[in-house]
């Protein structure tokens, strides 16, 4: 999804070099078009190498296709991608899957998943990127869910893959405060993305409880 530019840039975001990791689609992509809008200049990592390729394209971005489940292979798009930007001020560890999975009956395999590549996959984005947003105007953002706080039916393994990267989030604001750079954690509630349509949007999801909020425009969460 191609997001329009607000009426007014941000002038704090000319020229600043972003990387943004699940940035094929959904929140990835929509944050690359919004931050490219604004002025800064973005570094895109996940995997659909097509998708990819199209909104690197669209926002004149050097990308790589790359597993965030694999150390070796962040390390590797990372460094490549800070190079080519020529230095970095902000890290977006976005990249994410969601599936239903019950308690009872649940296969072990969809839990692993999620924890491989939610919260697996920020550690290592962050353990990569942190060395260099690690200056005064650096800046980490973790992107969790409102499922860390808030756990509805079926939702076990999103919701314990994205707590823990509510907890990642905020132990590593203070371990780079010293340096000057500062860490967020996003909190988004339910945004219309394929992931959400995909993972949550079932007849038993509904019938146990549905949504906390409705499910939003992916324009009004990122906005």
């Amino acid at each position: 999804m191609n997001l329009s530019p607000r009426p007014k840039y941000t002038p704090a975001l000319r020229g600043r070099r972003v990387l943004i990791t699940g940035a094929a689609r959904g929140i990835g992509a929509g944050l690359a078009d919004l931050l490219t809008a604004h002025g800064a200049r973005v570094a895109l990592m996940g995997l659909e190498p097509d998708l990819l390729a199209e909104v690197a394209a669209r926002n004149d971005a050097p990308w790589r296709e790359c597993d965030v489940a694999d150390p070796e292979a962040v390390d590797r798009a990372v460094d490549e991608l800070v190079t080519e930007l020529g230095g970095l001020d902000i890290v977006i560890a976005n990249a994410g899957i969601a599936k239903q999975l019950p308690i009872i009956g649940g296969q072990p395999d969809v839990m692993e998943a999620h924890l491989r590549v939610n919260t697996l996959g920020v550690f290592y984005t962050l353990r990569a990127a942190g060395p260099h947003i690690s200056h005064p105007s650096g800046y980490a953002l973790a992107t969790a869910s409102l499922a860390a706080a808030v756990h509805l039916p079926l939702l076990s393994a999103y919701s314990a893959s994205k707590a823990a990267v509510e907890a990642i989030g905020n132990t590593f604001r203070q371990e780079v405060k010293p340096a000057g750079a500062k860490v967020g954690v996003a909190y988004y509630a339910e945004l219309q993305t394929d992931m959400t349509t995909r993972g949550f949007d079932t007849a038993a999801a509904d019938e146990l409880g549905g949504t906390v909020s409705g499910v939003a425009p992916l324009e009004t969460g990122l906005r």
